[in-house]
């Protein structure tokens, strides 16, 4: 069952529609799964001045996009993208847990949307950093997790759903660890430090060859 506020927002949405000359554009979803949800931002002066979403979907689809719209108009790009999927929850009173993803989808549509206005507008992130110590950090992209040794198992443990399904129209060099934690509220602290954990980091095939190249050379050496 929907709760009062979900079947208002979905009958009377504030935020649906197209924005012609938009700053940014950010995608999720895939039709053949049944949903998807393009926003629109109008940024000015790193402030969201107006955001717009079209959403293919149910009820909550809907729903859930037209309540992150209003959430973050009128924010910072900086503040807008620590929305959360439970937030939105929070907002509409509830939604069946069947269709929590419906949220999640309106979350990752937004970051995309702040991903895109960054790169095309060569904007830095505040606080982003030159030069990274750890192979993994808040900017790693997702095919970088999944390249890693136990990347897909930590996403699941820390409770990543769904990645397939909904990213299934985005770039996985595009995504970053950033995104998927501020769409999901994951412990993004715990995920980097398990994900630079040296048993997790592949070594590239080349060097390893080269060191047990060298290794059997030396041992050739004291043999003679």
């Amino acid at each position: 069952m929907y709760s009062k506020k979900v079947i208002e927002t979905f009958r009377n949405p504030k935020h649906l529609g197209k924005i012609k000359d938009a700053d940014a554009v950010g995608e999720v979803g895939n039709i053949k799964c049944g949903d998807m949800m393009k926003v629109y931002l109008k940024v000015s002066n790193n402030i969201i001045k107006d955001i717009k979403v079209e959403t293919y979907g149910c009820v909550s689809a809907i729903a859930a996009s037209d309540t992150m719209c209003k959430l973050v108009k009128g924010k910072t790009l900086e503040e807008a993208e620590k929305l959360t999927y439970k937030q939105i929850i929070a907002d509409l009173g509830e939604l069946p847990k069947i269709k929590y993803h419906c949220s999640i989808m309106g979350t990752e549509a937004l970051h995309n949307a702040i991903v895109n206005y960054r790169k095309n507008h060569e904007v830095k992130h505040k606080g982003q950093k030159t030069e990274e110590k750890n192979m993994f950090n808040e900017k790693t992209t997702l095919d970088k997790i999944f390249d890693s040794k136990n990347g897909p198992e930590l996403l699941m443990k820390y409770n990543v759903p769904c990645l397939g399904c909904h990213f299934a129209s985005q770039e996985m060099h595009e995504l970053t660890l950033g995104d998927i934690s501020n769409a999901y509220g994951i412990d993004l602290k715990g995920l980097l430090k398990d994900l630079n954990n040296t048993k997790n980091i592949k070594k590239p095939i080349k060097k390893v060859i080269a060191k047990k190249a060298v290794s059997k050379s030396k041992s050739k050496k004291d043999k003679k």
